[in-house]
């Protein structure tokens, strides 16, 4: 019905690309090209798709040529950054990736990737900057405050990497690494009570995640409430049947109440 309409060909190029069929994306692509030259767009994701066939001389050609006939196609520049990076060619990548912002400065993925490149290299205090702005445009991406928080601490500003972590941790509180790290760092820094609270936050936000109920059977015992932390071992050995910790604490705990048959079998299962 639309032999002639190049948006057709385009469509299925990008349905034959999600599929990984690329020669057939290719062929497609090729083809909303031939019914209109003029379109950089067509370009762009051709050489997207030669770059997943590994013809990157090819890619570079189709890039370049999109970039001549629209010097305003953000994505043609991004695109063609990202293959450079891949390549190892960091200069090249800067200069396409800074065309990039400055065509598009609210483009996120631009400044998530200068970061990469600056960490790569070591540039820590630069990285941190790209990935702050990354962060201001795209706020509800729990992925990319993640990032920031670990770039903050391996650039050594472990107290700004914390508060980070509570950011996240309070805006998406189904982030589990965010509440596993607070639980970590505050039972390092000697707050129970606040270690627990995050364990238990990692905990209900994924209730088959035994290790939070590990770290919480410790934080129990701690704090001298044994019969939380006899519960909480109790779950995690029906979650992982192969915790020796686990096993031992339940012992131990009921040793301690002369519950002796059932603290000899759980010791000898630890």
């Amino acid at each position: 019905l639309s032999r002639g309409n190049p948006e057709v060909y385009a469509g299925l190029g990008e349905v034959y690309y999600s599929k990984n069929r690329f020669n057939e994306a290719l062929n497609q692509f090729q083809r909303s090209i031939d019914l209109n030259p003029s379109n950089s767009d067509y370009r762009v994701k051709l050489a997207k798709t030669l770059t997943a066939t590994g013809k990157i001389k090819e890619a570079k050609l189709s890039y370049k040529t999109a970039i001549e006939m629209e010097p305003e196609n953000y994505r043609a520049f991004y695109d063609l950054g990202l293959l450079y990076q891949k390549e190892g060619d960091s200069q090249s990548a800067y200069e396409n990736l800074h065309m990039t912002v400055k065509l598009n400065p609210n483009y996120y993925k631009t400044y998530e990737t200068l970061s990469e490149l600056y960490a790569g290299e070591k540039k820590l205090p630069q990285a941190v900057e790209e990935l702050r702005t990354a962060v201001r445009i795209k706020k509800d991406d729990p992925k990319l405050h993640l990032a920031l928080a670990k770039l903050l601490a391996e650039s050594g500003d472990e107290k700004e990497s914390i508060q980070e972590y509570i950011k996240i941790a309070a805006k998406f509180p189904e982030n589990i690494e965010a509440q596993k790290r607070l639980g970590d760092w505050y039972y390092q820094q000697k707050d129970l009570e606040k270690s627990l609270k995050y364990y238990e936050a990692s905990q209900s936000a994924d209730s088959r995640n035994a290790e939070a109920l590990i770290h919480m059977g410790r934080i129990y015992t701690d704090l001298n409430r044994t019969d939380d932390a006899l519960g909480v071992y109790q779950k995690a050995v029906k979650l992982q049947a192969k915790d020796p910790e686990s096993y031992y604490q339940i012992g131990r705990i009921l040793a301690d109440r002369k519950q002796w048959e059932q603290a000899e079998s759980n010791l000898k299962t630890a």
